[in-house]
């Protein structure tokens, strides 16, 4: 423990058994309304002292009557086991479930490059995979899914077979 600490523990200890060992003379003692009144000049009390102790005994005894016949709680159920159950907030309004139809399946972009192509009468294009390379014409499919529709200048036309949609691929720059 670091010496700061230790200093601060023992003065705490120290002024902790100190007020433990004072005694109870210096406490204040309860003054009674009667004696406030005469010390400001008021005159005599309003009723007689022990009268007021009788009247706060009935009170007492009163309260203690009133709170010994009250009704018995009624059983817990699940709603109100839950403290502050009565205090739940009320259920939010209900509202119109409008159904929005989810938009129509897209396909997705082509996932390879085309980086290429022969000059023949065939038109034929040649597409760049991450695990392959192809040749293809016009009619070939691509990993079973895009159709190869159109080979032009700067442009292929693709088809995404699942979906039926039609794709359109520039030539990647060299």
């Amino acid at each position: 423990m670091r010496p700061p600490m230790l200093i601060a523990l023992t003065l705490a200890l120290a002024l902790t058994a100190w007020v433990a060992l004072q005694g109870d003379e210096a406490t204040v003692e309860p003054v009674r309304q009667g004696a406030n009144a005469e010390r400001r000049g008021g005159g005599a009390p309003a009723r007689p002292p022990a009268k007021a102790d009788e009247d706060q005994a009935q009170r007492l005894v009163t309260s203690v009557a009133q709170w010994q016949s009250r009704q018995p709680l009624p059983p817990l159920t699940p709603d109100t086991a839950m403290p502050w159950g009565s205090q739940r907030p009320p259920p939010p309004p209900v509202t119109e479930v409008v159904s929005v139809a989810p938009p129509p399946p897209m396909a997705p972009p082509f996932p390879h490059a085309w980086v290429g192509r022969f000059n023949d009468p065939a038109q034929r294009a040649i597409v760049s995979g991450t695990d392959s390379t192809w040749v293809v014409a016009v009619g070939d499919v691509i990993d079973g899914q895009w159709r190869v529709d159109q080979i032009q200048e700067r442009q292929m036309s693709l088809t995404y077979l699942p979906l039926q949609q039609h794709q359109t691929v520039a030539m990647k720059a060299p």
